[in-house]
């Protein structure tokens, strides 16, 4: 196993390899070293993928990355289900708990001491992610669980019952993730910030074809933008004003009339014995004969 570093993070304690700390820091001369076959090597791309007119620097404040179709369901999903929790959090601390109806019933004293056998959590947001643990490890019964949904809230009972089916889309999700192997390479080259976004692009058509969905993070607003871009498509990264996509589009226009216009002489070509001159033209325009 080697040398290893022990991190505590905010979700838990991590085991860190000291190679995956060294190469995530910016390397003085300008390398990037990517993941191949699970191992760190130095990146050899060209010095001059995406450079030209459409080149420019991303601002630092956004997180940028190429990635998949299955990342990009993976975020969706995953960007719902923390959506969700923050709602039902931020909801259960501004109106509070609700009252059971139960704690105001006269209880026999032989039910009561086997109802305290089992510990009943606190309705509360903490009491909902303790009683959803349980839930998706088979621990608690759906029909419970519901149950105590509508003891923290009534108002948002719908909400919180379809986390544990949202929860296993999202595992579902990241099985996809995992047997594609292509996102640890991804996230290496995107974890350079000041980087052309168009040759982040190719960095990443490098690693896959199929890195056609683009993901965006502002880290001053906390919003996530999507956005499908397939690699035959030109990525733009200044703003293009109407005359120049007007210019595009006629251009574009152009070339599919010459394609027609090519198509039809091409159909006219022969000895010219089958041309005729009242069928080639307008009745208005026939030339009289005399």
């Amino acid at each position: 196993m080697g040398c290893r570093y022990k991190v505590r993070l905010p979700f838990g304690v991590a085991s860190v390899r000291p190679y995956a700390i060294l190469h995530a820091l910016p390397q003085s001369d300008g390398v990037l070293m990517v993941r191949r076959d699970g191992v760190m090597t130095k990146d050899d791309r060209p010095d001059e993928a995406g450079e030209g007119i459409f080149a420019e620097k991303l601002n630092k404040k956004f997180e940028l990355m190429f990635a998949t179709e299955s990342v990009y369901v993976f975020m969706r999903v995953y960007c719902l289900l923390v959506s969700l929790l923050n709602n039902t959090r931020e909801h259960v601390a501004t109106v509070g708990p609700t009252k059971d109806p139960r704690d105001s019933y006269c209880v026999p004293a032989p039910v009561e001491e086997v109802r305290e056998k089992r510990p009943r959590p606190i309705a509360d947001f903490p009491g909902a992610i303790l009683m959803l643990t349980e839930v998706v490890s088979r621990k608690v019964e759906m029909k419970e669980y519901e149950t105590y949904c509508r003891r923290v809230c009534k108002s948002k009972v719908h909400q919180m019952v379809v986390l544990p089916k949202l929860i296993d889309k999202c595992t579902d999700a990241l099985l996809n993730v995992a047997k594609e192997d292509a996102l640890l390479p991804l996230f290496d080259y995107c974890l350079h910030r000041e980087m052309d976004p168009v040759q982040l692009r190719s960095l990443c058509f490098s690693v896959t074809p199929d890195a056609s969905y683009r993901i965006q993070y502002d880290n001053s607003t906390g919003h996530m933008f999507f956005a499908f871009l397939p690699g035959g498509e030109r990525l733009f990264t200044v703003p293009q004003d109407e005359g120049s996509m007007q210019e595009d589009d006629e251009e574009d226009e152009m070339k599919d009339a010459e394609e027609t216009l090519g198509t039809n002489d091409n159909d006219c070509d022969g000895d010219g014995d089958d041309y005729d001159a009242n069928k080639a033209s307008p009745p208005s325009k026939k030339a009289k004969l005399t």
